[in-house]
């Protein structure tokens, strides 16, 4: 489960999870803070991140190119975009797995790249 609180420096939403323990936010402000799930104060302010948790899926690649492809528009662009932006800022927090999926799917699209570059 994901928390979202504001940073009290510039006011931009953290988004955080509670189940890996107390671990260490960061703001692209500069702001650092060291979250503690068990402590009550930190849900004063904020609210649950309630969006269905995807790391479940076997195909996830498949699935989000399909789902990129099919019905482009400037909404589902926009948002894919500013969650591989999360995705790349929080690389360090991400699981193990997830993690090297990414560099995966990063090196298979470097590669692609580079051979299309060849080609031409």
């Amino acid at each position: 489960m994901k928390y979202i609180r504001e940073c009290p420096d510039c006011g931009k939403k953290i988004r955080f999870p509670l189940d890996k323990g107390r671990i260490r936010i960061h703001c692209s402000c500069g702001y650092t803070a060291i979250i503690d799930p068990d402590d009550t104060a930190l849900y004063e302010t904020g609210s649950f991140d309630l969006k269905p948790d995807n790391t479940k899926r076997k195909n996830r690649l498949t699935d989000m190119l399909s789902g990129f492809f099919i019905g482009l528009d400037r909404k589902r662009i926009i948002n894919s975009l500013l969650d591989l932006k999360y995705k790349i800022q929080n690389f360090r927090y991400m699981p193990d797995r997830e993690r090297y999926r990414f560099i995966a799917a990063a090196a298979g699209i470097t590669a692609l790249i580079a051979f299309m570059f060849i080609i031409c």
